[in-house]
């Protein structure tokens, strides 16, 4: 009883860790008959492990053959529509490069055009002037004649 007395804490640390132990090992033990239960449900009659992992990979791969037919149809129709589609998005953002070109252009012209602008702005406004004070309408043209045909 000695030994119990002197080393009775060390004894019980023990004792804990050995109980711990134990249970996880339990723990795992039950785990793996559970995923092995589960692996056999999933796959019946697989016999070996890749005809196991082709049926996952490929689900219709049983399927009769028009099943079969549709799908790579179904495949080759996705193809082509995402071929069409990038082509038009490449077309869309070529035209969107020019559209931007395009109105850099025109935004240079009008900054060239700006002080032009102005001094023909200040001709119209003489002419406008000079007409109210001679009383004569700058943009009056005689009326076209009528001819008796």
């Amino acid at each position: 009883m000695t030994f119990l007395e002197d080393n009775g804490s060390t004894f019980l640390l023990v004792a804990g860790i050995g109980l711990v132990i134990a249970i996880l090992l339990r723990r795992s033990s039950r785990y793996r008959k559970k995923q092995k239960r589960q692996a056999r449900k999933e796959k019946p009659a697989a016999g070996f492990g890749q005809a196991a992992s082709a049926k996952r990979r490929e689900p219709l791969l049983d399927a009769p053959p028009e099943i079969t037919r549709w799908q790579v149809e179904m495949h080759e129709v996705a193809r082509e529509l995402k071929a069409e589609v990038d082509s038009k998005l490449i077309a869309l953002q070529t035209l969107l490069g020019m559209i931007r070109q395009e109105a850099d252009r025109l935004e240079d012209i009008l900054t060239r055009l700006e002080p032009l602008a102005g001094a023909a702005d200040d001709g119209i406004r003489e002419e406008l002037d000079d007409a109210r004070q001679n009383n004569d309408s700058p943009s009056q043209t005689p009326p076209p004649k009528e001819s008796d045909s």
